[in-house]
């Protein structure tokens, strides 16, 4: 056991000592209360020791070359529900609660839980808004932050700080919960968090037709976006490599009426089209690639841009290709380990030439990375907490 290592374990014992699910090279603290979180932090400020914010770790795929971190400190041990007014459609609960678990709370009660993700049912709470995962309900309700109601949060200095509330009409003051969706840990540790619920569909379909190319595939996702329908989900499956066949993945939902006319609305819309036939699907497949957990690479563009951009990183990063049009996004699936900075800075520099971003990677010269920097500055002055890829 290194001398770290030791130090951690007599501060926590040894059930706060791993797993360490996400592999890193690093020793994992898991404290046990806000209480021993908060000791963690001064023993980390007062040793000059750099950490990675982690949940359950499922999403944690590698923190940035060059940031030096020390130790790993997980939520995961911090669970449970604090508020759940079905009524008032809110559900507050700590940091490390598997977020599945505060799904299957919500529906027993008529509600929806967004992010939807039901292929990581390990992920925590913090974890995924830290990250800023969104599932593939994010087409009906929006990206995670705008869930978010209120958060409690660890800073870097030992301060516990609040925003927000657990009321959705909250006007006290400004919404910097916010901020830490997708912050990735770099601005401070979520303790607890509230969340706004909406009612579930009475009933829902999931559909699913393949087509011979990319271009006709392209054709009817844009005939559906543009079309009457408000889907919960729209995934294009692309399998470079193999029959080049594209499969195109639709998720509606709502009330009885108003779902038999989407579903015959898009029917015929697909047949008039190409004479292609939506079949029912299982929806485990479009809710196992949506969200882009486990792509090597993720980039946004602009929508009328994705027919030029989706080949080009054909060429550049091989590999299945994922595109969400109404997100305006494509997820590069495959083998081996995410890009490296060396790697990414040349292929965002090819992709910029398209109008096109790789996400999650900021520039100097970008529009708000002065602020960005400015936020970690002023909520992480000591920079104690090291950048990481993504975490959950």
């Amino acid at each position: 056991m290194t001398t770290l290592a030791a130090s951690l374990a007599s501060l926590l014992g040894p059930a706060g000592n791993g797993p360490n699910p996400a592999g890193l090279a690093l020793p994992v603290a898991a404290p046990a209360d806000e209480a021993e979180l908060l000791e963690l932090l001064a023993f980390a400020r007062s040793e000059q020791l750099r950490v990675i914010p982690m949940g359950s770790g499922t999403g944690l795929t590698r923190w940035r070359a060059g940031t030096g971190a020390d130790f790993a400190l997980s939520t995961r041990r911090l669970t449970g529900v604090l508020a759940f007014e079905p009524d008032d459609g809110t559900l507050a609960a700590r940091a490390g609660t598997p977020l599945h678990e505060l799904a299957e709370l919500a529906a027993g009660s008529g509600h929806h839980l967004s992010p939807r993700l039901r292929h990581a049912p390990t992920a925590s709470l913090g974890g995924v808004l830290s990250a800023g995962r969104a599932g593939p309900d994010r087409l009906r309700l929006g990206p995670p932050r705008h869930q978010l109601l209120g958060t409690r949060i660890a800073l870097s200095d030992g301060t516990v700080a609040a925003s927000g509330g657990r009321l959705v009409k909250n006007v006290a003051g400004f919404d910097l919960h916010r901020l830490h969706c997708g912050s990735r840990g770099t601005l401070g540790i979520i303790l607890e968090a509230c969340l706004r619920l909406h009612p579930a569909p009475e009933v829902s379909s999931r559909l699913a037709t393949r087509f011979a190319g990319p271009d006709q595939a392209r054709a009817a996702a844009e005939l559906v976006r543009r079309g009457p329908l408000r889907p919960w989900a729209l995934v294009l499956e692309e399998l470079t490599g193999t029959d080049g066949s594209c499969t195109l993945h639709l998720e509606l939902g709502g009330a009885e009426q108003v779902h038999a006319a989407e579903l015959a609305w898009v029917r015929a819309a697909m047949a008039e089209l190409n004479g292609a036939t939506l079949a029912p699907a299982s929806g485990e497949e479009l809710d196992h690639w949506a969200d882009g957990a486990g792509a090597r690479l993720t980039v946004t563009c602009q929508n009328s841009r994705l027919a030029a951009v989706a080949p080009l990183l054909a060429e550049l990063v091989p590999g299945p290709q994922v595109t969400q049009p109404d997100l305006s996004q494509i997820h590069v699936f495959g083998h081996g380990p995410p890009l490296t900075e060396a790697e990414r800075h040349p292929l965002a520099q090819r992709l910029a030439r398209q109008g096109a971003r790789i996400t999650g990677h900021a520039r100097a010269a970008e529009p708000g990375a002065e602020w960005s920097a400015r936020i970690r500055g002023a909520l992480d002055p000591l920079s104690m907490f090291a950048e990481t890829e993504a975490g959950s």
